[in-house]
């Protein structure tokens, strides 16, 4: 790869909104009140990076992965439905 791609892979990389706050999941497709919220605040996006790591690692380690995934998933649509603020 020459100097001038590499050079403007990462001048795209820098501006884009993912360089700046790291999540775990993308902001472009982001569109509920909370993921909203997460990428565009960045301690609750390094939260959400931080809690995306651990949530792979636990699902990872647990024996029962399908319950694992029925419990998290419940708990997404709770978030989904009822947080609409940086507290909850």
């Amino acid at each position: 790869m020459t100097l001038f791609k590499t050079t403007l892979i990462s001048l795209i990389l820098l501006g884009s909104p993912l360089a700046a706050h790291a999540t775990s999941f993308d902001c472009n497709l982001g569109h509920s009140t909370t993921e909203k919220l997460i990428c565009h605040n960045p301690d609750l996006s390094k939260l959400d990076d931080e809690l995306g790591k651990l949530y792979w690692k636990a699902r990872r380690a647990v024996p029962d992965k399908r319950s694992f995934r029925a419990d998290s998933d419940a708990k997404w649509t709770w978030r989904e439905t009822h947080c609409t603020d940086e507290t909850c």
